[in-house]
């Protein structure tokens, strides 16, 4: 059918997710809450199979991890202060302020990373332990109120 329509059958049997009684998915997809509601899968009274289970904790550290190289961190320092630069008369005060946090935590990573031997060593912290490490360096900031990028008021004044 994908064909005679020239479509996706993949959009098509999303739709049909709701009414399935076999519906077979990554872990991923089963184990992120967000996924699972924009497929429409609901967990409860379902049974769950999950096969080769032994990569489930695997699967679940990634899920709840997240990787930053020294060179990641630095770039991303670097590339964050030429936007601040460029765009600070643009920004809204509120904007500012947020990049701003943003920028310290940025520079608490580099700090911490390069302290590291090579910057190569592999780092993995628990979320006390990362609080503990980066606590000196940005006591002052409560990682909660650095927001996401999706959350910024976009307000800029026109380019004349």
């Amino acid at each position: 059918m994908g064909r005679q329509h020239s479509s996706c059958p993949y959009y098509a049997t999303r739709s049909s997710v709701p009414i399935a009684q076999l519906v077979t998915l990554p872990y991923q997809m089963l184990l992120h809450k967000r996924t699972r509601a924009s497929l429409g899968i609901k967990l409860i009274d379902q049974i769950v199979v999950i096969d080769e289970a032994h990569n489930l904790i695997d699967t679940v550290t990634e899920l709840h991890s997240a990787g930053l190289s020294l060179s990641q961190a630095s770039d991303s320092l670097a590339h964050l202060k030429r936007y601040i630069q460029r765009y600070r008369s643009r920004l809204l005060s509120s904007n500012l302020i947020s990049l701003k946090l943003l920028e310290r935590v940025l520079q608490a990573f580099v700090a911490r990373l390069t302290k590291s031997s090579s910057g190569s060593e592999e780092l993995v912290l628990g979320l006390h332990d990362f609080w503990t490490q980066f606590q000196s360096n940005i006591d002052q900031v409560n990682l909660f109120q650095v927001p996401s990028p999706l959350f910024f008021d976009y307000a800029f004044t026109p380019l004349n």
